[in-house]
């Protein structure tokens, strides 16, 4: 949505392509008769919606204009090729995805998204960008599936991640995430006795993983940071020691939209 525009922005479509095309490959040792790996992305609508950037979206109107909007209208000003070219390259290799032919991306699940409550009542194309980082969160709820592990879709798995993923399910622990001391991943069992060891909540530690100490749904935020699209969670029990609570989900998200309609 804030058209922003930095080297990373690259990374996004070359390691979505590497993701769901070395997907199988790299996952293969992971595989069993009772154990199967599937690939779910969560996309913007607008990569599967006809029409794309309109100009006279974009265009200032000086007395209707906050600070927001001048930036936003100002990106697109200088960069409106480039993101017109970018939106037709994903569009067109979600579209190789879903024909799907001979069967050959049987793994991967599609799933789109349209919040309009932080489009901020303009036709801007896109949701905020921190908006996605928790739309990664949703598999964590889905009770067909037992293990989650979550990356940004920049990210193609590595040998060395597979690797560190197959000693984590072997392990039989529930969590595993970052060390930031080496930044080796490693894995956690969490106690069952609760004076020891309090419930951890996912989403909670998502958040406070955020280098800004700020508070967000009354969430204390610390000065500390794991990598945002590397974690892992085993549900082997209906009452997990790891309270994934989805009430405290849809609270970030709501503070997510009253927060995008302040600008």
């Amino acid at each position: 949505m804030e058209l922003g525009k930095s080297d990373k922005l690259f990374l996004y479509l070359t390691g979505f392509v590497k993701l769901v095309e070395l997907f199988r490959d790299r996952t293969e040792s992971l595989q069993t008769e009772t154990d199967q790996w599937m690939l779910y992305i969560y996309c913007d609508n607008m990569f599967f919606e006809d029409g794309g950037f309109k100009n006279s979206d974009y265009t200032f109107t000086p007395e209707r204009n906050n600070e927001n909007n001048i930036k936003i209208k100002g990106f697109y000003a200088k960069n409106q090729e480039f993101f017109k070219r970018l939106l037709q390259l994903y569009r067109e290799y979600l579209a190789i995805i879903t024909a799907n032919e001979e069967n050959k991306y049987s793994f991967v699940k599609l799933f789109s998204y349209n919040c309009m409550d932080v489009k901020n009542e303009k036709p801007y194309l896109g949701h905020p960008s921190t908006f996605g980082s928790f739309i990664r969160f949703l598999p964590f709820f889905d009770d067909l599936i037992s293990r989650v592990f979550s990356i940004n879709i920049r990210s193609a798995i590595t040998p060395k991640l597979i690797y560190e993923i197959k000693e984590w399910v072997e392990s039989q622990k529930e969590l595993i995430t970052i060390n930031m001391e080496n930044y080796y991943f490693k894995s956690a069992m969490l106690s069952k006795d609760k004076t020891e060891q309090k419930k951890i909540s996912i989403i909670r530690k998502y958040l406070e993983i955020n280098k800004k100490k700020t508070n967000l749904c009354g969430v204390n935020q610390i000065n500390t940071r794991h990598a945002a699209g590397l974690i892992g969670f085993y549900k082997k029990q209906s009452e997990a020691i790891i309270d994934v609570n989805i009430n405290f989900f849809m609270n970030i998200i709501k503070k997510i939209i009253k927060l995008q309609k302040k600008k």
